[in-house]
């Protein structure tokens, strides 16, 4: 498996990477054998969901997942690592689209006007729910 960083709310630097993997994928493919489609999945988070807006824009099939509804082995303490995480991530994502719904929980993606109602302020005005 083969890692590609790039720096954080650069769009345009992932869709490139994006679309390289994507390349390097159907050279890749035996003759005979049709490339798989680019899945692409990432926790939900603070920021919002820009990024699977974004992302579902330019043509990419975007999956949100809640992070705590991984299934986590709670012996010991694990090691944790950006690494390790995209690792755990991919299998689960893999594990989910082969029909495993118990190892992670999908989030819908909110209409740009439902996420901005859930913001505590927006432009300096505070609403209160």
């Amino acid at each position: 498996m083969q890692t590609i960083t790039v720096a954080g709310g650069n769009g345009e630097a992932l869709l490139s990477a994006l679309l390289r993997v994507q390349s390097m994928t159907r050279n890749r493919s035996p003759s005979g054998f049709a490339a798989g489609s680019l899945r692409v999945c990432f926790e939900a988070g603070y920021d919002g969901f820009w990024l699977a807006r974004f992302l579902l824009n330019s043509g990419i099939d975007t999956t949100v997942l809640d992070p705590s509804s991984f299934l986590v082995s709670r012996r010991g303490r694990r090691v944790k690592t950006d690494r390790i995480d995209v690792e755990a991530m991919v299998f689960t994502l893999k594990a989910y689209l082969l029909g495993d719904r118990s190892v992670c929980r999908p989030v819908r993606l909110p209409s740009i006007d439902e996420e901005d109602a859930k913001r505590l302020s927006q432009n300096g005005i505070w609403r209160v729910m």
